[in-house]
């Protein structure tokens, strides 16, 4: 495997982690706060399985991102300099470790991604983005908003207009 395929596996992972015996933890990074979606396996083992011969999950996808769409619209806004996109929706599905388990064989949830990049121009680093989990129930889990400051593990930036009109970059790898 060459190192592009294992860091982009190592990224991939960071931001969905369902492990063994513990909840499935979706989190995401925008402007300085950090949006965590747990799932605890109680809620998880309640929503309905999929089996992968049928040939759709039991909660459809344009359901699923109406719903994301409202989650969204309560936590984060547009500004001058950002606007934000849906970019990307990923079916999750728990490892292969927790198959065994009858109450969570077959447990997946939709993430619906959505990004803030700027509205003119280029920035670098992991753009700002929000994901929302909405499990095959249609139970949407509302991200834990938190203060998120710490350099090391996010990467992403962003501009501000100062007061008197220029424009700083904020944080970012």
């Amino acid at each position: 495997m060459n190192m592009k395929t294992l860091l982009a596996v190592a990224i991939f992972l960071s931001f969905v982690t369902p492990s063994f015996g513990q909840e499935v933890s979706v989190t995401s990074y925008a402007f300085g706060k950090k949006y965590s979606c747990n799932v605890p396996d109680e809620k998880l083992a309640k929503s309905p399985s999929w089996d992968m011969q049928s040939d759709n999950p039991p909660f459809p996808l344009g359901k699923a991102i109406r719903l994301a769409n409202v989650v969204k619209g309560k936590l984060v806004k547009d500004s001058e300099e950002y606007k934000w996109h849906f970019m990307s929706v990923t079916l999750g599905r728990l490892s292969w470790m927790r198959e065994d388990d009858p109450k969570m064989k077959g447990k997946c949830w939709w993430s619906i991604l959505y990004e803030a990049p700027l509205r003119y121009g280029a920035s670098t680093g992991q753009p700002d983005s929000l994901i929302v989990v909405v499990l095959m129930d249609g139970t949407v889990i509302d991200p834990k908003v938190s203060d998120y400051k710490s350099s090391e593990d996010y990467q992403g930036g962003h501009w501000e207009r100062e007061k008197s009109g220029k424009r700083r970059y904020i944080g970012g790898g």
